[in-house]
């Protein structure tokens, strides 16, 4: 069975995967930093995101930086 949700809010307490993965989504989200708080914060291991997509690369180094 598959869910469907809003990736930017998404219905699920906090720390409770192990991983959360996206792959080909984000270039498809309008506030993809939002989404990409969300996959944080769901998480309490690993977030993979898998995009082609330039917002990707941005966010990741927009993220890296607040984080050093």
């Amino acid at each position: 069975n598959f869910l469907v949700f809003d990736a930017c809010y998404l219905p699920f307490k906090n720390n409770i995967f192990d991983v959360v993965l996206s792959r080909q989504v984000i270039e498809h989200v309008k506030d993809f930093e939002l989404m990409f708080k969300e996959m944080v914060r769901t998480s309490n291991n690993k977030v993979i995101i898998e995009t082609v997509h330039h917002k990707g690369e941005r966010m990741l180094k927009k993220n890296k930086k607040k984080s050093e």
